[in-house]
C-alpha cells in the first residue's frame, strides 16, 4: 500500500526524516499484518515529537530569562557585599630573634621596641576606628596620641586600649602572667574572667590567667625597660623569670632544680657579661654555676 501520507509530510529536519524511513520500513515489513496502521502510529508519535520540542523550547526560553535575572541580581549582590565589606589591609610582621632586640616604627608614626624571642603583627596602614596590633613577648610603646583612633595591643590573655601613651607589654607564652607598665600618660586593661582596670604612669598591673586575677601596684617603671638599654633589673623576682629572660637575650640554655627556680631575686645588671651574671645569681642563693654540656647548670638547696 503506497503510503501518500508519507510523501505529503513535511519534513522537519534529519530526524522527522528518519522517522519517516522507519516506518516506510515497518510498513514494508507488515504487509502480512493487516492490524499494523503506520499512518496513525507516525501521527501518534509525530505528535508527541512536536510537544515535546515545544515544552523544550518554552523551557529554554524561561532558563535564558532566568539566567538573566539571576545574573543581574547577582552583580547587584556582588556590587553590595563588596561595598559592605572591609577592606583587608595586608599583615606585617616583625620579630626579634632570641638574643637580640628590634625597633619598628608603625604606619602611624609609633615606636616600638621589641625584646628578645619577640612578634609583633600589624596592618601596613591603619584603616579601621582602631590601630590594632598584636603582641607575642615583650615590646616597649611610644604610641603617637589620636584621641579618634584609640591604639590597641593584643596579646594571649589580655587587650590594652590607649589614646597616647608610653608603656612596656610583657606577653610571652611560655610564662603564665602577663603585665602592663605604664611610664606616661594612662591604659585600659582587659583579660577573660577579670575586671578591667586602668593602668596610671608608675605603676604595672600583673594578670594571672591560672586564677584569671589582675594585681596593680606601684613600680619604678623605667627599671621595667632597663632592657631596652642593656641593664636587667628585678625587684623581688622568681628566678625562673630571670633566667627565661637570661636565656632569651644571650640565646643560651640554663638548666636549674625545681627548688631554685621558686627563689625570688633583686639584682641589678647594667651592661655585665654573662659569666658574671650567673656568678652573682648563684652567690645570691648560695649556689654554685658551672658550664658544661653546651649549657649552664644552677644548682643550689634553694631558698627555704
Amino acid at each position: 500500500m503506497e503510503n501518500q501520507h508519507f510523501k505529503n509530510k513535511q519534513s522537519s529536519g534529519l530526524l522527522s526524516k528518519l522517522i519517516a524511513r522507519y516506518f516506510e520500513k515497518q510498513q514494508e515489513s507488515a504487509v502480512d499484518s493487516p492490524d499494523f496502521e503506520s499512518e496513525k502510529v507516525y501521527q501518534r508519535v509525530w505528535d508527541a515529537i512536536s510537544e515535546k520540542q515545544h515544552r523544550i523550547v518554552k523551557l529554554k526560553r524561561n532558563l535564558r530569562i532566568a539566567a538573566f535575572f539571576t545574573l543581574f541580581a547577582g552583580a547587584g549582590g556582588m556590587a553590595w557585599y563588596m561595598n559592605k565589606q572591609p577592606s583587608q589591609m595586608a599583615m606585617v610582621e616583625q620579630s626579634a630573634a632570641r638574643g637580640e632586640t628590634r625597633f619598628v616604627e608603625l604606619p602611624d608614626g609609633t615606636k616600638v621596641w621589641l625584646n628578645a624571642d619577640s612578634k609583633l603583627r600589624y596592618p601596613a596602614g591603619f584603616k579601621g576606628k582602631e590601630r590594632h596590633v598584636e603582641l607575642t613577648g615583650e615590646a616597649y610603646f611610644e604610641v603617637v596620641s589620636l584621641p579618634e583612633k584609640p591604639f590597641v595591643i593584643q596579646t594571649r590573655d589580655m587587650k590594652t586600649e590607649v589614646l597616647g601613651t608610653s608603656f612596656d607589654v610583657r606577653a610571652y607564652s611560655d610564662n603564665n602572667r602577663s603585665e602592663v607598665t605604664v611610664l606616661s600618660g594612662k591604659v585600659v586593661v582587659t583579660a577573660p574572667g577579670a575586671d578591667t582596670l586602668h593602668v596610671t604612669a608608675d605603676h604595672k598591673l600583673t594578670y594571672d590567667r591560672r586564677d584569671k586575677q589582675m594585681q596593680r601596684q606601684v613600680v619604678n617603671a623605667p627599671d621595667v625597660i632597663g632592657w631596652r638599654f642593656g641593664k636587667m633589673i628585678y625587684r623581688s623576682r622568681e628566678m625562673q623569670e630571670v633566667v627565661a629572660d637570661i636565656e632569651r637575650r644571650y640565646n643560651i640554655r640554663i638548666r636549674y632544680n625545681e627548688k631554685i627556680g621558686k627563689c625570688t631575686i633583686t639584682a641589678d645588671f647594667h651592661n655585665e657579661g654573662l659569666d658574671k651574671m650567673l656568678k652573682v645569681m648563684a652567690k645570691l642563693i648560695d649556689g654554685t654555676v658551672t658550664h658544661r654540656d653546651g649549657g649552664y647548670h644552677l644548682d643550689g638547696h634553694g631558698c627555704e
